[in-house]
């Protein structure tokens, strides 16, 4: 990362730098850019018609809780806490609870983002852009992987969201299956 030129992502307990994947080197422009969230924001500013990358934040208070308590270990814990927490205005998952009332109000953030993206599509688009395959059904399909993963492929939570929007994203998800093989 260093020889490439990328900026730190953060520090080390000891205070020397940390560089964390993902990176991105953008030939068209020459920009060269770490942390996931500065690349979405990049890339939404770039290519604005790749509109999906950091707009995902309505996920976020339903993942963050359930990944921190069910699958993240220790330190890694304390660094999305201490790194991402305070954005939310929460100090620790472990004691915060959400209401009834909040998580349903945050399932229908969801369903109204992907409400919106899936206005801007035909009815006969199987991806994002139209025809081919973009980072944009890649960043919704990985949110939406973590959704089923965390939550059962069997949960109410995951049975709804593959029936919103006339099934559209259950399809995104099968089409999106030949994709993810690791080699």
């Amino acid at each position: 990362m260093k020889k490439l030129g990328a900026h730190p992502t953060g520090l080390k307990p000891d205070g020397s730098p940390m560089y964390t994947l993902p990176v991105i080197h953008d030939d068209s422009t020459g920009a060269l850019i770490s942390d996931s969230a500065l690349i979405a924001e990049y890339l939404d500013k770039t290519y604005p018609t790749e509109m999906i990358g950091s707009k995902t934040a309505p996920f976020a208070l339903l993942l963050l809780p359930q990944m921190i308590r069910e699958v993240v270990n220790g330190p890694s814990a304390e660094y999305v806490t201490r790194n991402y927490l305070p954005r939310f205005g929460i100090s620790s998952f472990a004691t915060w609870t959400m209401s009834e009332e909040q998580r349903v109000a945050e399932w229908e953030k969801v369903k109204e983002f992907l409400g919106s993206v899936h206005a801007m599509m035909k009815a006969e688009d199987r991806w994002i852009m139209g025809d081919e395959v973009s980072f944009a059904d890649f960043a919704v399909g990985a949110v939406l992987e973590m959704l089923k993963t965390l939550f059962g492929k069997d949960s109410e939570e995951w049975k709804g969201v593959v029936g919103w929007h006339d099934g559209r994203w259950g399809r995104m998800m099968t089409e999106l299956e030949k994709y993810s093989a690791v080699y």
